[in-house]
């Protein structure tokens, strides 16, 4: 009768199962995460092989279907609804006048920090602009801002961080802001 008094051994077969829950989705973020990358790698190639030029918005359309893709089959695969493998929320009010406080503030950070970055990378968003530019301001700002922003929000703040973040929350914002700047190149 002495392990009645840990009450927590009690529940020990619930923890488990969750444990394990999370390790399953650990491991569905892993393969997500290696599908990416093996995707891009193969459609970069098969673009290289074949000699295909696109077009800047094909380019840009491509780069961001390159990472929705696997995601949408990820959440097919494991029969998930997108929106709460993502954890999607409603915002409050608040939170949206934080937000646009800490862009305004830490935009002289970000702006030096890219001015640094750019001593060891290659701007490549400079030799795209123009041809961007000449598509309007509508579907530019949707081709360069808004898909990109959702897309990649989805992926790396929605799916990964989240996953990992049940497991380990430090390491779920370390492993998914590194390989957010991974996937940019920029590091």
């Amino acid at each position: 009768f002495s392990c009645l008094k840990d009450k927590h051994l009690l529940y020990l077969p619930y923890y488990r199962k969750k444990e394990v829950d999370i390790m399953k989705k650990v491991r569905m973020s892993n393969m997500l995460l290696v599908f990416i990358v093996l995707f891009q790698l193969a459609l970069v190639k098969l673009i290289e092989i074949g000699n295909i030029r696109l077009t800047v918005p094909m380019s840009l359309l491509l780069s961001q279907l390159i990472i929705l893709l696997p995601f949408i089959l990820y959440c097919a695969v494991s029969k998930q609804n997108p929106l709460k493998a993502i954890r999607f929320k409603k915002t409050k009010p608040i939170s949206v006048f934080f937000a646009f406080l800490i862009a305004l503030f830490s935009y002289p950070v970000v702006i030096f920090l890219n001015m640094v970055s750019m001593l060891f990378v290659e701007n490549a968003v400079a030799d795209v602009m123009p041809s961007v530019l000449k598509m309007g301001l509508i579907p530019g700002l949707v081709f360069m801002a808004l898909m990109p922003a959702v897309v990649e929000e989805t992926i790396f703040r929605g799916m990964l961080y989240n996953t990992y973040s049940k497991y380990r929350p430090v390491a779920g914002i370390l492993l998914s802001a590194v390989l957010f700047g991974l996937m940019h190149m920029n590091f």
